[in-house]
């Protein structure tokens, strides 16, 4: 039965753990930066929430649904990296037993954590609730301030969707096999395709669009814009609408926007989400585990039910006198052939660590890459075996952490000179293995240039993931910059992030230069931040 006390005890611990960290800062500085970046100054090279050409004066209903918008995309997918790992945590630091053996039922833990992350999300949007009125008084082009005009679109907007992200890394997180980095995967694809669904089409089709009760509330609000830029005279479908365009300074034509008419019905409409939420996190119940090692003992059981139980009690062992201990120099021959027995350990650990499937699938990703007569179904094979080791590289610099080792691995003979460049070869083996077929696919077409970029590409992923984990000690900011990185380079060909030079735009910008530069850099940052991960865990 849930207890509103622990509930509430449970979600305020949680909560002032994650304020204090710095991931929270890095969110509430991006969101921070989002909202000032979508409120260009007139002049400008590029301007914002653009429709049919036009853009609203910067007045209190403009500003706040601008901020809304910014709460709804940011919160939606960095938010979510924000907020996830609360159960994860309580299972590495074993306090998740602890909670077991207290009256804590499943139902008030869970609602604890949605609890908390809904808090921990909330309180960036207070953030940009304080940034609003000021943005609009710095771009002073309607100086008089609405303060329900200005906040109900960020609270009706952001909140919402808040709690659908934080509903959704609870559930997430209760179901075992996605607990580890594989959650991150699975939720990028599901926000892939909730920005499509929900944010592109209202751009795409603003002429013929329906208001409804979407997570974001965008559609209410662009058929509102339409409605009044039609009233005014304006036609929508003379011009571009879309987040983002590029103006070269010329001056935008603008128009005067009253806002959404926030009333009783939109409130309760909005609010609605807050119910979907709920139930999500009351289904996360269901397959929550509540720490209970027995299920996996079960499952393990099940699997070796024909093995037949041994009764065999094994002797006690009588106590022997302890011999007085005795050190020996460590042998230089040993320590100079170190590097490569590390190395052929880390690559063990990555082996070791996959079911054959995973590399079943990563095969045939390969093939298709090789085989695949069209170049642009070759790519997207390629985009997804480079995806598929993402956990791997995700652990890299963190996995000592992850698995409660530092004390032991820290104490080895040339940590730094031995240890770290062991686990980044690993890694770059890693990356050569997974692009093998478009590699191989590369040099039967005679494409050099490309397979430079391939190399790149191969070396430059285990540096960010390196670095990275190095310099915060986890994994989370690699697989979310990673997965966008990803997305942008690979799979949606954007010339700019393509690390893998797939693209011909990509090598006659000598991107993968660049690449192969900040591959350097990351790999210094990663040698200079290790001293202090390394005296962080004897603290």
């Amino acid at each position: 039965m849930m207890t509103p006390r622990l509930v509430y005890s449970l979600m305020v611990a949680d909560f002032l753990e994650r304020v204090r960290r710095y991931s929270f800062l890095i969110v509430v500085l991006v969101t921070v930066y989002a909202g000032y970046s979508f409120l260009p100054p007139l002049g400008a090279s590029y301007t914002a929430l653009v429709i049919g050409g036009c853009r609203g004066f910067y007045n209190s209903p403009w500003v706040g649904t601008v901020f809304g918008m910014v709460a709804t995309l940011t919160l939606s997918l960095v938010g979510f990296f924000l907020v996830k790992g609360a159960i994860e945590r309580d299972h590495d630091t074993r306090v998740g037993q602890i909670l077991a053996a207290t009256q804590l039922d499943r139902v008030s833990y869970v609602m604890g954590k949605w609890l908390s992350n809904v808090a921990v999300l909330a309180l960036v949007l207070v953030v940009l609730s304080v940034m609003a009125p000021v943005m609009q008084l710095i771009r002073g082009e309607d100086t008089h301030i609405d303060l329900w005009a200005l906040w109900a679109p960020i609270w009706l907007m952001g909140l919402p969707t808040s709690a659908i992200v934080a509903a959704c890394a609870v559930l997430m997180e209760s179901i075992a096999v996605l607990r580890r980095g594989l959650i991150s995967v699975v939720f990028f694809f599901v926000w892939l395709a909730a920005m499509l669904l929900f944010v592109g089409r209202p751009f795409l089709a603003v002429e013929t669009l329906a208001p409804g009760n979407d997570p974001g509330g965008l559609s209410r609000t662009m058929v509102s814009m339409r409605e009044q830029m039609t009233a005014e005279g304006y036609d929508v479908a003379d011009g571009i609408t879309d987040i983002y365009v590029p103006t070269q300074s010329d001056e935008v034509s603008r128009f005067h926007w009253d806002g959404v008419n926030w009333d009783a019905a939109a409130v309760a409409e909005r609010s609605s989400w807050m119910g979907l939420a709920l139930v999500l996190v009351l289904i996360s119940a269901v397959p929550f585990d509540r720490f209970d090692p027995a299920a996996r003992r079960l499952r393990v059981g099940r699997k070796s039910k024909t093995r037949a139980p041994t009764q065999d009690v094994m002797p006690v062992a009588q106590p022997m006198a302890a011999a007085p201990a005795r050190l020996t120099p460590l042998d230089n021959s040993a320590v100079q052939a170190g590097f490569a027995a590390a190395l052929a350990a880390e690559l063990r650990l990555l082996v070791c660590t996959q079911k054959m499937w995973w590399f079943a699938a990563l095969m045939g990703l390969n093939i298709a890459a090789l085989v695949d007569p069209s170049d642009n179904r070759a790519r997207l094979w390629f985009a997804a075996a480079f995806l598929w080791p993402m956990l791997i590289w995700s652990s890299m610099g963190t996995r000592e952490k992850m698995h409660q080792m530092q004390q032991i691995m820290y104490a080895i003979a040339h940590p730094m000179g031995r240890l770290l460049p062991a686990i980044w070869v690993s890694g770059v083996v890693v990356a050569a293995v997974a692009g093998t077929g478009y590699a191989a696919r590369l040099m039967i077409h005679g494409q050099e240039d490309h397979l430079i970029g391939w190399m790149a590409g191969a070396l430059f992923v285990p540096s960010l993931a390196l670095a990275l984990g190095v310099v915060t000690n986890s994994n989370r900011l690699f697989e979310i910059i990673y997965l966008i990185w990803w997305y942008l380079g690979i799979a949606a060909s954007v010339s700019m992030f393509d690390y893998k030079g797939t693209t011909d735009a990509a090598i006659a910008s000598a991107i993968p230069l660049y690449y192969l530069l900040s591959s350097i850099v990351l790999i210094a940052i990663a040698v200079l931040a290790r001293p202090r991960q390394m005296a962080l865990s004897r603290t």
